[in-house]
């Protein structure tokens, strides 16, 4: 299934830290995994969804495709990251590290989330999405 973003204005190339499991970090430019939801926090699955997140990017060259979007509450750029030309929000659903968030993904990653499920890695089980997704 192939979903089409909007327009690319800013295109980041580098190897970031992983702020936790949904959020990356290029120096100071801290960027949301566009449709991407992981527990935060205290929250059941979060050390384990940040932890995903690190090895998925360990050593290798992470590009993040910018369409000028921002988190509404903290204006916080939002993106759509690959490495090795994998969609990381994608690799951290279908892994069983996040879950959906289609108000921003337009259902991009349904299909990873209900693979996950089928495989019993459910984290709707432990994590329920925020009332924004």
């Amino acid at each position: 299934m192939f979903f089409a973003i909007a327009a690319i204005v800013a295109v980041l190339t580098g190897q970031p830290t992983v702020r936790d499991g949904n959020h990356l970090l290029f120096g100071d430019i801290e960027i949301w995994l566009q449709g991407l939801e992981t527990p935060d926090g205290e929250d059941n699955g979060s050390p384990e969804a940040k932890a995903n997140l690190e090895a998925l990017i360990e050593g290798k060259l992470v590009t993040c495709h910018l369409d000028g979007s921002v988190v509404p509450w903290n204006k916080q750029p939002i993106g759509i990251c690959y490495v090795d030309n994998q969609d990381l929000g994608f690799l951290q659903v279908r892994q069983g590290f996040g879950r959906d968030c289609a108000v921003f993904s337009k259902g991009r990653y349904e299909q990873a989330e209900a693979l996950a499920k089928a495989d019993g890695n459910d984290l709707e089980k432990v994590y329920t999405l925020p009332e924004f997704c």
